[in-house]
């Protein structure tokens, strides 16, 4: 879930920061991204409508209000192969992406079922289908939104309630890697 590419973001930072570098944001988001696609992200983080390769973001507001349960099936999912499978296709609509940009702001949790979508997902759940099987027992345990985080191979349920999260956590737990966070805002 972006390890290498926050460890870079942190090794970037780490430096200006000890050699009293004066780096401004936008050149230092620019060097992140030469690096890997969503570097960028993770040099101010926060909750961000993330476009391109992963290096177009736009800070939003939104409600965090809510409980993750993160589900790691024990099966990595080779970055490399992810992009390779990946219809890039489904991704080019522009005009598309701004409007969703705009709505994500009003959007509450329970609305992303309807809007939002993984496109890595497609290829990855036809050559893991228990991924598949995985989001859909989120659903089936009270998820609002369930997603594979990335390129994979962390699944994510978001729950409005600590009871909700922590029940799905006791019903998967025997079978899955289970973390349960809560988002920093």
């Amino acid at each position: 879930m972006g390890g290498g590419s926050s460890n870079a973001a942190a090794v970037l930072k780490g430096i200006t920061g000890l050699y009293g570098l004066n780096v401004p944001p936008a050149d230092l988001r620019m060097m992140a991204a030469r690096l890997g696609s969503d570097v960028p992200f993770f040099i101010d983080g926060g909750t961000c409508y993330v476009t391109g390769r992963g290096e177009i973001l736009k800070p939003i507001s939104m409600n965090l209000d809510y409980y993750i349960l993160l589900v790691f099936p024990g099966q990595p999912v080779s970055t490399i192969w992810a992009y390779k499978n990946l219809n890039l296709a489904l991704t080019k609509n522009d005009s598309l992406n701004k409007l969703i940009g705009f709505k994500f702001q009003d959007l509450d949790v329970k609305d992303f079922r309807s809007e939002y979508y993984n496109d890595f997902e497609k290829s990855v759940f036809e050559v893991y289908p228990g991924f598949a099987a995985i989001k859909r027992l989120l659903y089936d345990n009270g998820a609002e939104y369930a997603s594979m985080s990335g390129s994979g191979s962390t699944l994510f349920g978001l729950f409005v309630s600590r009871d909700r999260v922590e029940n799905a956590n006791r019903s998967m737990g025997d079978k899955f890697d289970l973390q349960i966070a809560r988002p920093i805002g």
